[in-house]
């Protein structure tokens, strides 16, 4: 939803975002489909990631170990 706000903008002037690896034209379809799927597989990964975390932090004390914040 975050990155729907930009695109309503640049339906009304041309903006162009510039990262550290590309730049992306708003305004150009292709680079709109191409942020899309960047932003798709950010979100993907960081739900991957905090899974993962969830899950490792709950067989802790399955494998007799404490808890992440008790932990010294």
């Amino acid at each position: 939803m975050d990155l729907e706000e930009p695109l309503s903008i640049a339906d009304d002037k041309r903006v162009l975002l510039h990262g550290e690896a590309n730049r992306r034209d708003l305004s150009d379809p292709d680079d709109r489909f191409i942020l899309r799927i960047e932003v798709a597989r950010a979100c993907r990964s960081s739900n991957d990631s905090s899974r993962r975390l969830k899950a490792a932090l709950k067989d802790k004390p399955r494998e007799g170990k404490p808890p992440a914040d008790e932990e010294g």
